[in-house]
């Protein structure tokens, strides 16, 4: 099996034939009888998305007015931990995701979207 390639197995959620991601399994679930899941593009993005909106931050603790939008990543959300952070603010040194930004400038109820590019 060529590195990268979808593999075809069921997917654990939705029974399609090709999967891409495939669970780690750790020294415990190795000697148990648990099978290894594995799960398609469409039920990773989904299962992402999730727990992406699943994150909340109190509200006035992120300031979106002083973060500026990074042409690349520069690291991963501070929020969420998962995906790859675009926005920034140097001085606070939080960083945010695409996603994340939404939720909090909609929080915040910012109508304007004042971005700044760097």
């Amino acid at each position: 099996m060529i590195d990268g390639l979808p593999e075809r197995e069921p997917c654990s959620v939705c029974g399609k034939m090709q999967v891409q991601y495939r669970e780690r399994r750790s020294a415990a679930r190795k000697r148990g009888a648990h099978q290894r899941r594995s799960l398609c593009t469409a039920c990773y993005n989904h299962a992402v998305a999730r727990e992406v909106a699943s994150k909340t931050v109190l509200p006035g603790v992120v300031d979106t007015q002083t973060l500026v939008h990074r042409g690349v990543c520069v690291g991963t959300c501070d929020i969420c931990g998962i995906k790859p952070a675009v926005w920034s603010d140097p001085k606070a040194r939080t960083k945010l995701c695409e996603v994340c930004y939404e939720s909090e400038k909609l929080k915040a109820g910012s109508a304007e979207s004042g971005v700044k590019t760097v």
